[in-house]
């Protein structure tokens, strides 16, 4: 009941996959103007609502690690702002916990993480040479209808033990 337009709405890291009733009702939501903001890393239910409601990006849920650029450890990267947009206004660095990337397809993304990334498709916590070293997307926007759909690849950046790490906050 709540007006779509200048809202936002909020799934972390969802545990169930939506019924038919809720995913006609957050679709109603991003298509009259609200922006919906789906956090998740691994698990399949993010993407399951992702598909229904016709977004492009998909969440990876392979473990994005840096031994370059990351804080405390190699599982925490740090990923910098690249795209110029109202969301990262003040944002600089995101530190991720243990997260993953975005696969955007159509998305833009709004913030990629480091040049020294990977996924860590054998989940050893080593890089290997099957491995790639390259920027990954792990927040994205894309229009849908009239609103908005920003994914993020990782739930724990809205931890309140994460948000004084980089410009979580």
């Amino acid at each position: 009941t709540v007006p779509s337009n200048g809202s936002i709405a909020f799934v972390l890291s969802p545990d169930q996959r939506y019924g038919e009733r809720g995913v006609d009702d957050v679709s109603e939501f991003v298509r009259s103007g609200g922006t919906l903001l789906v956090a998740s890393d691994y698990g399949d239910h993010g993407n399951e609502l992702l598909t229904d409601v016709g977004a492009a990006a998909r969440i990876n849920g392979t473990p994005l690690r840096d031994e370059q650029r990351a804080g405390p450890s190699p599982a925490f990267p740090r990923a910098s702002a690249t795209a110029n947009h109202t969301y990262t206004d003040d944002v600089e660095t995101v530190v991720l916990n243990h997260g993953t990337s975005v696969e955007p397809g159509t998305a833009t993304a709004l913030v990629n993480s480091s040049e020294f990334s990977y996924l860590d498709t054998n989940r050893n916590q080593a890089l290997d040479e099957t491995e790639l070293l390259q920027r990954r997307p792990v927040v994205t926007i894309e229009p849908l209808g009239e609103g908005h759909v920003i994914v993020v690849s990782d739930p724990s950046l809205f931890l309140n033990a994460m948000l004084d790490r980089g410009d979580n906050e």
